[in-house]
């Protein structure tokens, strides 16, 4: 810091002094605002910015009241700079009075103001330091503003303060310790002091960036978002909040264990109804071996079975009359009608015709046979679209006479990949008849089945085989409970095993989808109208295997995907 010099020679005071002009560093005085000398005689002509000691000298910037005689010769002038304060008297010149000392000439350093100082002692940089605001020299230099935990220091008006770090704060008002509350998370102090977290129903009480909430205790949820009934939402019953909150049991379901119970309408399924169409080999050599006796038999007996009652069976024979025309096997010697019949009528029919035939002919065309056999199936299929329909070919042999095996293969083939498609089943009555396998094999059957020939137990035994195949795999889709349309998306299938506890089979888009896992179809995929579920291979295999299985259809929820 400058300090300001204010007194004047009183020498030069009392003296009158003669005015000389000074040129350059000639002897001489020069009349000025005031007279300065340098340190120890030296004389300095002030600059704007203030004047440096002046070399050496002897004669002084005289004043106005300098005195006569000839002076020294004058000081060079000094350079800008901080020092503006007014020199000592100069020695006297030759002759005359010494000068008297001059104040400081125009353009000096100004003196630091209240609220500045020169904390660096650096001339240059005059008073740069503001003590009112500066935590490191806060109304003075040096006096620096503590620190202190979770804050910042800061300098206000000259006076030490503290301000807190985001999300603290003083809630003691103890400087020592700082900002000591986190006011982030404190629940006694959330966002402010002493703003204390209320603690609310099946809840415990936290604060989350300064904003009070609550952590729900396991199964319960703060659905509605008020705080003064905590979390009163019972994800694991409350049908609107099933789960989780928003989570809405649709179609006045119930909540169970946080999940949705639809509340849908299950009916017990209907099994599509089986018919058979029997087309029988009565060829000559049907009455080799005693075939023709053991496997006329079987048929009696299969069409009179309790077990068979409910299905639908219909008979002709090849070869007749008209032997390789395929319309002559069109029509059927029995038309399809359901076991057993008012009064035992349909088997009755069936077994009366059985037993009015025998074997006759000398060629098999089967061809001609299973091409009649399809096309009489295709026409009552589409009169009974809810039912299932196959043929049956029971045969001792390989086509004679009219076609060959391959031509055989062809029409089962077509049938198969027909729509509707007609499945064909093969009983071969005798041995070394594998290449009927090729025949079942494109009817969509695998294989055939073959039996000894005098074995009517194998035959019998083979119907009863092609009708557990067919049947327990295809179900009635059931009307909507209350009318309307049926959602076909709000559909599912339940399997109850025997002893066990129900499954929710897996819906699949069609077939071709099926997998492993099981699960079902619509025989027409939506946005068709189907009018049949038809169970996947590997489900159906397990339902035809338990015999008192249960299998349920649900209407009204969410179909359960793969």
């Amino acid at each position: 810091m400058y300090r300001p010099f204010f007194l004047r020679s009183a020498l030069a005071l009392a003296v009158p002094v003669a005015l000389f002009a000074a040129c350059g560093g000639s002897s001489g005085v020069e009349d000025g605002l005031g007279d300065q000398q340098g340190a120890g005689g030296t004389g300095a002509k002030a600059g704007s910015g203030g004047a440096s000691a002046g070399s050496a000298g002897s004669a002084a910037k005289a004043g106005s009241s300098g005195a006569s005689g000839k002076a020294g010769s004058a000081g060079s002038a000094g350079s800008a700079g901080s020092a503006g304060a007014s020199g000592s008297a100069g020695t006297a010149g030759k002759g005359g009075a010494s000068g008297a000392s001059g104040n400081a000439g125009s353009g000096g350093a100004s003196m630091c103001t209240a609220t500045t100082a020169d904390c660096n002692g650096d001339p240059k940089d005059g008073c740069e330091t503001t003590i009112t605001t500066d935590p490191k020299n806060c109304s003075g230099c040096g006096k620096a503003c503590p620190s202190a935990p979770n804050s910042v220091p800061t300098c206000k008006g000259g006076t030490c303060f503290t301000d807190c770090a985001k999300g603290f704060n003083d809630c003691n008002n103890d400087p020592k310790d700082g900002c000591e509350k986190p006011t982030s998370a404190d629940v006694a102090n959330c966002g402010a002091c002493g703003k204390t977290c209320p603690a609310g129903a099946h809840g415990t009480a936290k604060c989350v960036d300064s904003a009070c909430g609550f952590a729900c205790e396991n199964g319960f949820g703060d659905c509605n978002g008020l705080p003064a009934d905590g979390c009163e939402a019972n994800l694991a019953t409350d049908a609107k909040n099933c789960g989780l909150c928003g989570k809405q049991c649709d179609m006045g379901g119930t909540c169970v264990n946080g999940g949705c119970k639809c509340a849908g309408t299950s009916v017990q399924a209907q099994l599509i109804p089986l018919d058979m169409y029997v087309m029988f080999d009565r060829s000559g050599s049907m009455q080799d071996s005693g075939k023709w006796t053991n496997a006329t038999s079987a048929l009696k007996k299969f069409v009179q079975n309790p077990g068979s009652a409910g299905i639908g069976v219909g008979l002709q024979f090849f070869p007749n009359t008209s032997s390789c025309s395929t319309a002559s096997y069109k029509t059927p010697k029995v038309g399809i009608a359901t076991l057993p019949g008012a009064g035992n009528a349909q088997a009755t029919a069936l077994v009366n015709a059985i037993n009015g035939e025998g074997p006759n002919g000398s060629n098999t065309p089967t061809g001609a046979a299973l091409g009649g056999a399809i096309e009489y199936v295709q026409a009552f299929k589409a009169a009974n679209p809810t039912h299932k329909v196959i043929v049956v070919l029971a045969t001792d042999g390989e086509p004679n006479g009219c076609g060959s095996l391959s031509e055989v293969v062809t029409i089962a083939k077509n049938g198969f990949a027909a729509n509707p498609p007609v499945s064909t089943y093969v009983i071969g009555v005798g041995s070394s008849l594998s290449n009927l396998n090729q025949v079942a094999a494109a009817g969509g059957t695998s294989a055939a089945i073959i039996v000894n020939s005098g074995d009517e137990a194998q035959f019998l035994q083979a119907m009863k085989d092609i009708q557990g195949k067919s049947i327990g795999c295809e179900y009635l889709l059931p009307p909507p409970p209350t009318g309307g349309m049926l959602d076909y998306t709000k559909v599912n299938v339940k399997f109850t095993p025997t002893g066990g506890q129900p499954a929710t089979l897996p819906g699949v888009a069609n077939a071709a989808a099926c997998t492993a896992a099981g699960g079902w179809y619509y025989d027409v995929p939506p946005p068709g109208k189907p009018t049949k579920i038809e169970l996947c291979p590997g489900t159906c295999g397990t339902v035809q295997k338990d015999q008192n299985a249960k299998v349920d259809i649900e209407l009204g929820c969410d179909t359960q995907k793969q």
